[in-house]
């Protein structure tokens, strides 16, 4: 075999070896100063369980040949076998390009021909970079470390593994020459999804799947574009499921110039070599026929299980999920579940996602494709798209799921794939943890107005509904009150429940959502959704969603076994209280459409809907299982109609049932448990009724944790009279009368400010003002002007001085019956204008008059009469207590009351008199008392009914009556009254 070694290598060989020299020195003090038998110590304890290996067993496993990996359903039936993405052809070490040699030695292990199996400069190098805690990882491992890795040990970086790789790559250095370690490495590395859409390993696969040609052919531009691919494969793949991507391709051009600097650096090309190399176009040499995309039955599904395996190895083997070094290891960890042999055994069962994948494959249950432009770019025929999953909530074992429609063009997998989740984000992050924590029952009430904060929500309506239940601005998903008691419960304690519930996100980006993350703006996949949800219908208890049951390597040994981990986030107080609230979303709010498919079934569900309606979701749960549906379009844009996830969730949910009647029973119950119990409480404050609640009919009723039932007594209402003015709502004074106020029980609030352009809550009228009536009255009004009648409708203007509240409308007809109080009128503000008022007796003939009434309750005197005049039912003079001279009607006085007499009226003694007839034009009576004939006379009414109740002191009490019209007044004779 040939070898590749620099020109520079030989001059600088005695410079890198001073250099090796010295670290060697470097790590022999380091083992003088431990102590040589400490130090030998460790490398036994750490050796002491790997095997001692053959030379024929590294070169059988260097070069051993792929096995493919199976998957079955629950029931042991084989779903298939993955399917490796190129068919691997060794190729030989000289059918390989010297090109593609160099390249990868310059760029990943420039000293490959002269070490021994390790760098001891390139290990000091990362040693002190992982004790100085460099953000700058270079790494120590040589391309025969790599081997040995990648071959004999799991893919986790530790230090454990380190040394083992170390000793094992001195080893392979012993048993297998450098070319034929650098032809066992270029045949087993990834280099990412190839021009045509396939994974590709091994260099051969990969000269093939981007440039049509054999490793053998390719130039230095070629070869050192793929030599920078393995470092991060995925990254710098120029092609994705969908075609050519050209943020990964960048990456790679970046990463190519790399390569092409190091080869320079190291003498494999001269100048003109990396210029030309530098410019040649490789997007134009890309393989011309881009290959066919898979078409797979179980596509969606077999694509699911290579993540979801891939991450339980990883987990069997210790890695962490936020460790730096598991994006590489999981991309390994997926080569080798396509190559290694396995057994995936799944917990899913065929014929229930069979029957949801037909459910989804029915184009007669979707709308159309559609075409939408977005960002720019106009797509035509897209379709929309569902990802669900169903669970098992006494398990957490995932039964079923639908990846998308049309796997062959839409290879984005639904199920997992994270977007907002709106407002079915709700009954997770605020609801329930804000019942466990005794913040709020079904009852409670919350104030749906202004946060009166920076950021404010809105509500789906754009309004403000005011105080309501927290069970119904859940049933009605609200945002406002749904913020609120995220509040309540406070972004930490939040944090807590939803990790426990299963997502996996980090606790800076958490709580950098702010409040918005209580109304959905934190992804999630309808897998984590689903799982969340089957807690509330476990109990409180979550289990987390698997659906890798276990996997088995090619000798049949198990190397994973999922284990559950119940995990009790709420109490079963907490999640009957949740489920009965999310029972009435489907009775009474927003997912009433679903539950119709469901009828006569115990379930709960909630809906989600983001701000701009890209994302609708259903998610909803029966005692036994828990399905979540996303629909939306891959690239987003508004889903249309809206009932779109119900419908979709009710059908899958009627297959379910037919593909496994045992499944969920239809009889089957949500149970009450213990420590619940049902009362009413205020609706305006939570606590327990008073007098006044039950006055105004503040009540409500529902189930109660009875940890925290109310003890306190009503504190959130008020009596008091209440007055308008100028948009403002006031506390009227004690004397103004009360047909110009609104007396009742009103809810105290606290302070809020309407935000520009918003209106008040719909129950503004109810709430207590903060402040009194500003106004006070300056003396007897100025009676009001322009009065006219035009048939049945009398209009006026208005009096502009402040202090009125409004105008008394009175009536005289021709049947001998004076003027009396017909009506009221109230003035809310002082600007100039017109008033009318309709009298519903018709159109008389009648004459009408109207007075101002300030905030004092000081009557002004009459405004005109105006109207129709009729005929006096008795000619003038007929009459002895007339007066002698009535002169013209339009000026005449009144005829003196006549008739006094005092009768009892349901335990009352009362004075009455004659009416005055229409023609006096009576406005007002007026009667006075007193104990003696001779003596002081006081006024005890004012009026215009020719009635009033008394309250005699002495045996014999005097009275008389007084009739008043615009020309006068005249008084009736004096009345005496024995009580005897």
């Amino acid at each position: 075999m040939s070898q590749t070694n620099s020109p520079n290598k030989n001059k600088n060989r005695k410079r890198e070896w001073k250099h090796i020299l010295k670290y060697g020195l470097i790590a022999l003090f380091v083992m003088i100063f431990l102590g040589i038998g400490t130090a030998a110590g460790l490398v036994a304890a750490v050796v002491k369980d790997e095997p001692v290996r053959s030379d024929e067993e590294i070169r059988n496993q260097v070069f051993k040949n792929n096995l493919v990996s199976s998957v079955f359903w629950a029931d042991g039936e084989k779903i298939g076998d993955f399917k490796t993405d190129e068919v691997r052809v060794f190729v030989p070490y000289d059918q390989i390009s010297d090109n593609v040699k160099n390249a990868v030695i310059a760029i990943e292990d420039r000293d490959f021909r002269n070490h021994n199996g390790i760098n001891l400069k390139a290990i000091a190098r990362a040693a002190l970079q992982q004790l100085s805690g460099s953000e700058v990882q270079t790494g120590g491992s040589t391309i025969t470390q790599q081997l040995a890795k990648n071959t004999f040990f799991s893919l986790e970086k530790t230090y454990t593994r380190k040394t083992k790789e170390i000793l094992l790559a001195l080893r392979m250095e012993r048993v297998l020459s450098k070319d034929e370690i650098l032809t066992a490495y270029l045949n087993k590395i990834p280099f990412g999804k190839a021009a045509n859409l396939k994974n590709v390993y091994g260099i051969q696969a990969a000269a093939r799947g981007y440039f049509n040609k054999d490793a053998k052919d390719l130039n230095v531009a070629e070869a050192a574009y793929l030599a920078g691919i393995p470092q991060r494969p995925t990254a710098y793949s120029a092609f994705n499921q969908n075609g050519f991507d050209e943020e990964g391709y960048q990456l790679a051009k970046k990463r190519q110039e790399l390569v092409l600097k190091a080869m320079l650096t190291e003498g494999f090309i001269n100048q003109q070599q990396y210029d030309e190399a530098i410019n040649y176009d490789i997007k134009a040499h890309f393989h011309a026929e881009t290959g066919k995309k898979e078409t797979n039955k179980y596509g969606y599904l077999m694509q699911e299980i290579e993540t979801k395996a891939a991450q339980a190895i990883l987990k069997s083997r210790g890695v962490a999920l936020d460790s730096s070094e598991y994006d590489d290891a999981f991309e390994n960890a997926k080569q080798e579940l396509v190559t290694g042999g396995y057994k995936i055994y799944t917990t899913l069962d065929k014929k229930i996602y069979e029957a949801m994948n037909e459910v989804v494959n029915n184009p007669k249950n979707f709308p159309r494709p559609i075409d939408y432009t977005y960002q720019g770019k106009r797509l035509n025929d897209r379709l929309l798209q569902v990802g669900a999953t169903l669970i098992h909530n006494k398990t957490g074992a995932i039964l079923g799921s639908v990846g998308g429609r049309d796997f062959e063009n839409y290879q984005v997998n639904h199920a997992a794939a994270k977007r907002q989740p709106g407002s079915s984000i709700k009954p997770v992050l605020d609801y329930a943890p804000a019942l466990e924590l005794g913040k709020i029952q079904p009852a409670t009430p919350i104030d749906d107005i202004p946060l009166g904060q920076k950021w404010e929500p809105n509500n789906y309506d754009g309004r403000y509904h005011g105080r309501i239940t927290a069970r119904v601005a859940l049933n009605k998903s609200y945002n406002i009150p749904a913020v609120k008691v995220y509040q309540m419960v406070g972004t930490e304690k939040a944090y807590e429940f939803y990790k426990k519930l299963g997502y996996e996100i980090s606790e800076k980006r958490f709580m950098g959502q702010g409040g918005a993350a209580a109304i959905g703006s934190l992804e999630a996949s309808p897998e984590e959704m689903a799982s969340a949800y089957s807690t509330f219908g476990n109990g409180g208890t979550h289990m987390d969603a698997y659906v890798i049951e276990k996997i088995e390597d090619r000798d049949g040994k198990v190397i994973y076994a999922h284990e559950s981990k119940p995990e009790a986030v709420f109490s079963e107080q907490t999640a009957f209280l949740i489920t009965d609230m999310l029972r009435t979303v489907m009775t009474e709010g927003t997912g009433t459409t679903a539950r119709k498919y469901v009828s006569g079934r115990d379930v709960a569900g909630k809906t989600g809907t983001t701000n701009d309606e890209k994302d609708l979701w259903f998610i909803g749960y029966t005692p036994t299982i828990t399905l979540s549906v996303w629909t939306g379009y891959d690239l987003p844009y508004p889903v249309k109609p809206h009932s779109i996830p119900q419908d979709t969730w009710g059908r899958l949910m009627q297959a379910i049932f037919k593909a496994d009647p045992t499944l969920s029973p239809s009889n089957a119950r949500f149970d009450k448990p213990s420590g619940i119990v049902r009362m009413t409480v205020s609706s305006a404050s939570g606590k327990l009724p008073s007098d006044l609640t039950k006055k105004g009919g503040y009540l409500v009723t529902d189930w109660f944790n009875q940890k925290y039932v109310p003890t306190q007594l009503e504190d959130g209402l008020g009596e008091a009279r209440l007055i308008m003015f100028n948009n403002t709502t006031y506390v009227a004074k004690p004397e103004t009368p009360d047909e110009f106020v609104d007396t009742g029980i009103f809810l105290i609030r606290e302070p809020y400010k309407i935000p520009p352009g918003k209106s008040r809550p719909l129950d503004y009228q109810k709430e207590m003002p903060k402040n009194n009536d500003p106004r006070t009255s300056t003396g007897k009004p100025a009676p009001p002007s322009n009065l006219s009648v035009n048939g049945n409708v009398i209009s006026w203007s208005k009096n502009t001085n402040q202090n009125i509240v409004g105008y008394r409308i009175y009536r005289a007809s021709a049947d001998g019956i004076g003027f009396a109080k017909i009506g009221v009128v109230r003035q809310t503000t002082n600007s100039p204008g017109i008033y009318t008022f309709t009298d519903s007796a018709g159109s008389g003939p009648f004459a009408y008059y109207v007075t101002a009434v300030d905030v004092a309750g000081l009557e002004s005197d009459p405004s005109n009469i105006a109207g129709k005049n009729p005929e006096p039912t008795e000619p003038p003079g007929n009459n002895p207590d007339e007066p002698t001279n009535p002169g013209n009607p339009n000026t005449a006085l009144p005829q003196k009351p006549t008739g006094l007499n005092v009768s009892s009226q349901g335990g009352h003694l009362v004075l009455s008199w004659n009416p005055n007839p229409y023609q006096d034009q009576v406005i007002m009576y007026s009667v006075y008392y007193s104990t003696s004939k001779d003596g002081k006379f006081d006024l005890i009414y004012q009026g215009i009914k020719n009635s009033t109740t008394i309250n005699p002191k002495n045996k014999v009490n005097y009275y008389y009556v007084v009739a008043k019209n615009n020309n006068g007044e005249t008084q009736s004779n004096i009345f005496p009254f024995n009580l005897e």
